[in-house]
């Protein structure tokens, strides 16, 4: 059984439309958790908010535009800067062109909704916002991708499509919690105050809508070893590696061609397994979730080479 080529670009373009819609939620709950984070640790203002360009991975881009890491720069930056490939208007604008040219297989709405999205975005988040507004219009866009990720899971097929959308959608959530541990982690290792330090994997908690489900399921204070043993290892929440990696599997296991990918997504699992305990030096920890992003990114490669014509492979290492 084999993809054919008209189907291997569906397959592309349905792929980077989940991922684009994951990275538009993820960017929104950034800023608005920086934000109010930064009004809990104003000492740390500056730093706080040059972290969420490493989170990203647009440090280059944003070094180049020479500009200050301040939060008005950084959030334009990160909102409607549309030469800034990983900004939301720009994740918007690649998820509106992929669901255009794959309405047919889509749900009816889909199409709507992020056209809608997208011109909200583009009408308020260009030039100076107060927080509180600013806050709002990332609250609504959030809304949106809630909106559109229950649309597609209650409205689309069980078939390629759906099994390419989960691909999609669970390796940007599997690379973004580890950025986000990695950076984090990182501004943490800075403050010596324990109430600052607590913060810091608290903010974390809540950059992955994790917070809730953290007291639930852990029912213990937030602690660095319990955070990370929580956001790396609970199978049961969405965001958590071990969930993504599984739903990786998950959807492989459904598409033809998958032995070399679920292979290699076996060993991923067996990397991300590692104990909290053996990540208890800030360097291993940092190592560790590099070593994460380097195979997420293998895995990508890997899907692309075998799922995608040439040229959606193409532009699937640009895109990245």
């Amino acid at each position: 059984m084999s993809l054919s080529p008209m189907l291997s670009r569906v397959a592309d373009r349905v792929y980077w439309l989940a991922r684009y819609l994951e990275r538009v939620e993820n960017t929104a709950r950034l800023i608005n958790v920086t934000t109010d984070l930064m009004l809990d640790l104003p000492t740390t203002g500056h730093d706080g908010w040059s972290t969420l360009v490493d989170i990203t991975g647009s440090s280059a881009q944003f070094d180049r535009a020479d500009a200050p890491n301040q939060e008005q720069a950084v959030c334009r930056f990160l909102l409607s800067d549309r030469d800034n490939p990983g900004s939301l208007i720009s994740s918007l604008s690649g998820a509106r062109e992929n669901a255009r040219t794959i309405r047919e297989i889509m749900p009816s709405e889909t199409w709507e909704l992020i056209n809608a999205a997208h011109l909200y975005a583009r009408d308020n988040l260009s030039g100076q916002l107060s927080r509180s507004a600013r806050a709002d219009h990332l609250r609504r866009l959030i809304g949106f991708g809630q909106q559109l990720s229950g649309l597609l899971e209650n409205s689309l097929s069980r078939g390629d499509a759906y099994e390419f959308r989960r691909l999609g959608s669970n390796l940007e959530r599997a690379d973004m919690t580890t950025r986000i541990i990695d950076v984090r982690a990182a501004s943490e290792v800075q403050t010596d105050s324990p109430a600052s330090r607590q913060g810091y994997w608290r903010s974390i908690l809540r950059s992955l809508s994790a917070d809730s489900a953290y007291r639930r399921q852990m029912q213990a204070t937030i602690s660095r070893d319990s955070v990370l043993d929580f956001l790396l290892h609970d199978a049961s929440y969405p965001r958590s590696l071990e969930y993504c990696v599984g739903q990786i599997g998950l959807a492989l296991k459904q598409l033809p061609r998958n032995r070399r990918a679920l292979a290699y997504c076996r060993e991923l699992s067996k990397h991300f397994s590692r104990d909290v305990e053996r990540l208890a030096r800030d360097s291993a920890l940092s190592q560790y979730l590099d070593r994460c992003q380097v195979y997420l990114g293998q895995l990508h490669e890997l899907i692309a080479l075998t799922y995608f014509s040439l040229d959606g492979h193409r532009r699937s290492r640009q895109q990245q």
